[in-house]
This record gives structure tokens, C-alpha cells and sequence, in this order.
């Protein structure tokens, strides 16, 4: 062992190498530590309590999924108009709105704020119970594909408890 002190380099050679004195070598501690201030790790958390933090964790990811459901409907209810009306126009025949952002400027000089929010109702039962069906299922499918195949790679159980979430919650 050599010490970094009287170690100098040049180039590929070593200069001025010598032995550290064997008083600055440490020995690896033991991790057993019989000392009065060890504690022991805390006893593994019993079936019961594991069986209450799984069904808190479900309802979380289930309102979760409803408040981002709700959410979402919220704000993406004017495009979602806009996106319509633009639609629709070609089949009737009528050639009105020329962009998303006209369509909604229009819709606001005319109809007001309502009117970039017709349809909200439907939406907000609709898509709430989507997410927090698919935030539930992804949840737990990530869970048990996690404990049943240890070896399979995150990024695959994540596709597979995604694809098959957005199977269970049924969207479209």
C-alpha cells in the first residue's frame, strides 16, 4: 500500500514511491455493534396494517384519478369545444371558424364564458370515473406484476399496467 502523500506521477512512471506506514491502515467495522446504543431494526409491519395501507393507497389512487378526471375536464372544456365546432362545421356546410383560437374568441364575443364550457356536465361523469378507474388498476397491476415478475424491467411493468388500465378503465 502506498501512500497518495508520496506518490507523484510523470507521465506513466511512478516517482518516489513508498510503503505507507502501517499505522494509517483501517480496517473495515464490523457491522455488529455490541455496545448499549445499538438498536435493533424495527420487527417487519404485521398482515393487518399491511392489508390497511393497501386499501388506503387504493382509495388515494381512486380519488386521485377522480380529482384529475375533474380537473382535466375543467380545463380542456373550451378546446374541446372548440375542437367540436370546428368539426361540425365542414358537414353543415358553413365555413365560420378558421383556428382553434378564433373559434374560441368567437365563442366568447357571442355566447360568453358559458359557451366555452357547453358540455362540461356530461364530461364531468364521464371522465372522472375513467382516471380514477385507471389510476386504481394501474396502481395495483403495478404492484402485483412488480411482486410477480421481480426480474422484468420498471419500464416493462410500467407499459404492461398501463396498457392494461386504459383496457380495464374502457376510454373511447
Amino acid at each position: 500500500m502506498y501512500n497518495h502523500r508520496d506518490v507523484f506521477t510523470t507521465g506513466n512512471k511512478l516517482l518516489n514511491c513508498q510503503p505507507a506506514p502501517e499505522t494509517e491502515m483501517k480496517r473495515p467495522s464490523s457491522t455488529f455493534d455490541p455496545s448499549p446504543s445499538y438498536t435493533p431494526p424495527p420487527p417487519p409491519p404485521s398482515p393487518s396494517s399491511i392489508s390497511s395501507s393497501s386499501s388506503s393507497s387504493s382509495l388515494h389512487s381512486f380519488l386521485s384519478g377522480a380529482g384529475a378526471g375533474v380537473v382535466s375536464s375543467i380545463l380542456c372544456c373550451p378546446l374541446d369545444v372548440a375542437k367540436v365546432r370546428i368539426q361540425v362545421q365542414g358537414t353543415l356546410g358553413i365555413h365560420r371558424y378558421t383556428s382553434t383560437f378564433h373559434t374560441l374568441k368567437l365563442i366568447m364575443k357571442e355566447e360568453g364564458i358559458q359557451g366555452c364550457f357547453r358540455g362540461l356536465g356530461p364530461a364531468l361523469c364521464n371522465v372522472p370515473l375513467f382516471w380514477s378507474i385507471y389510476f386504481f388498476s394501474y396502481d395495483q397491476l403495478k404492484m402485483k406484476l412488480g411482486a410477480t415478475f421481480p426480474s422484468t424491467s420498471h419500464h416493462m411493468i410500467h407499459l404492461y399496467s398501463a396498457i392494461t388500465a386504459g383496457a380495464i378503465g374502457g376510454k373511447e
